[in-house]
This record gives C-alpha cells, sequence and structure tokens, in this order.
C-alpha cells in the first residue's frame, strides 16, 4: 500500500468514527427523551390522583360522620377518611421514587456527548430536569406532613374532649396547608410546561439531525 493511500484510508476511518459518533449521540439523546418523556408522564398521573383524591376528602368525610354518631369510626381508623389519606399516601411515596428517577436522568443527559444538536438545549433540558426532580421532592415532602397533620387531626375528632373549637381550628390548619401546597402545585406545573417545551426543541433538532 502506497503512502497516499494508506493516508486516504487513515482519514476514511477518522470520518468513520466520527459519524459513529453522531448516530451515537442521536441514539443516547433519544432514548433518554424517550425514557423522561415516561417519568414526566408518571408524575403527571400521579399528582392527578393526589387532586382527585383530595376532592373526594369532603365528601368522605361527611359521610362520615353522617353515618357514625358517636364518631368512633375515627378512634377506630375505619373512617373513610383514612382510607384516603393511605392513597395519598401511596401516591406521595410513588412521587418520591419517581424523584429519584428524574435525578437520575439528569445525571443521564449531563454525561452526554452532545454533538448532533445544541449544547445548550441539552443543558437546558438537563437543567430544567434536576429543578423539576428537586421541586417533586419538595412538594412530596410537604404533602406527606399534611397527610400526617390530617390524619391526626380526623383521630381526634373520635376522643371524648373534641370541642366544636378542635374542629374550627383543625379545617383551619387543614385549608392553610393546602394553599401552601397549591403553591408548590403551580410551580411544578409550570417546570412540566417548561420541560415539555425544550424536549419538543430536543426532537425537533434530532429529526433534522437524523436526516444530514
Amino acid at each position: 500500500m502506497t503512502m497516499r493511500k494508506r493516508s486516504v484510508l487513515s482519514g476514511a476511518a477518522v470520518s468513520i468514527l466520527l459519524l459513529s459518533g453522531c448516530s451515537n449521540d442521536i441514539e443516547s439523546i433519544q432514548q433518554a427523551l424517550a425514557d423522561t418523556e415516561e417519568k414526566q408522564n408518571s408524575t403527571v398521573a400521579e399528582l392527578q390522583q393526589v387532586i382527585e383524591l383530595e376532592s373526594q376528602l369532603q365528601s368522605a368525610f361527611q359521610t362520615d360522620i353522617s353515618e357514625d354518631e358517636d364518631l368512633s369510626s375515627f378512634t377506630d381508623g375505619s373512617a373513610a377518611v383514612f382510607n384516603n389519606i393511605d392513597e395519598r399516601k401511596q401516591s406521595v411515596e410513588n412521587l418520591e421514587s419517581i424523584s429519584s428517577e428524574l435525578s437520575e436522568q439528569t445525571e443521564r443527559f449531563a454525561e452526554i456527548d452532545v454533538q448532533s444538536v445544541s449544547e445548550e438545549t441539552v443543558n437546558d433540558v438537563t437543567d430544567t430536569l434536576g429543578s423539576l426532580s428537586g421541586s417533586v421532592d419538595e412538594f412530596a415532602a410537604t404533602y406527606e406532613a399534611d397527610l400526617e397533620q390530617q390524619a391526626s387531626y380526623f383521630e381526634s375528632l373520635g376522643q371524648d374532649d373534641t370541642t366544636y373549637e378542635t374542629f374550627e381550628t383543625g379545617i383551619a390548619s387543614i385549608n392553610d396547608n393546602r394553599e401552601a401546597t397549591q403553591s408548590l402545585l403551580v410551580d411544578l406545573d409550570a417546570e412540566i410546561d417548561a420541560l415539555q417545551t425544550l424536549k419538543s426543541d430536543l426532537s425537533s433538532q434530532l429529526d433534522a439531525a437524523a436526516d444530514d
């Protein structure tokens, strides 16, 4: 093999490696996006479940007090409100797991050697994922504390020394906490929307890169 042929083949080999690198880059980002979509959908589903169950709490409470004259079901834990709380606790636990998975996705994006698309867009996706993971974790921790307070309040209603003031104070406290969690939900909604926009942008860039 002449020196010139060796040089040409060497250059071709480098080109092949570069093309291979771009292909791997695209595949890695596409897979990361698909997995992120799954985690994002799971987040939305669990949040919607929490909201739906919370909307049913008042009805469950009214049923409990209308069917249980001495409120003994609040003492022994058989009142419907406790089942509602337990179901919301399960969703919160699911959100805690999802938060960890979102954090793993953040690290996954950060480790990608970006070549085929805008590195700035990938960085924005990474940052937004990290922020969303933290917000989900914060919401889960806050809401879990709220559920503990609600459980304690409903348990107190079955005690002999319960007064109307106890009832009023407990309801006011629950409503105050609900306002705080609503604020967190608004922030989560904004972050999920931002992530969706960035993912759409990145997907368009991937499609364009794949066509080149």
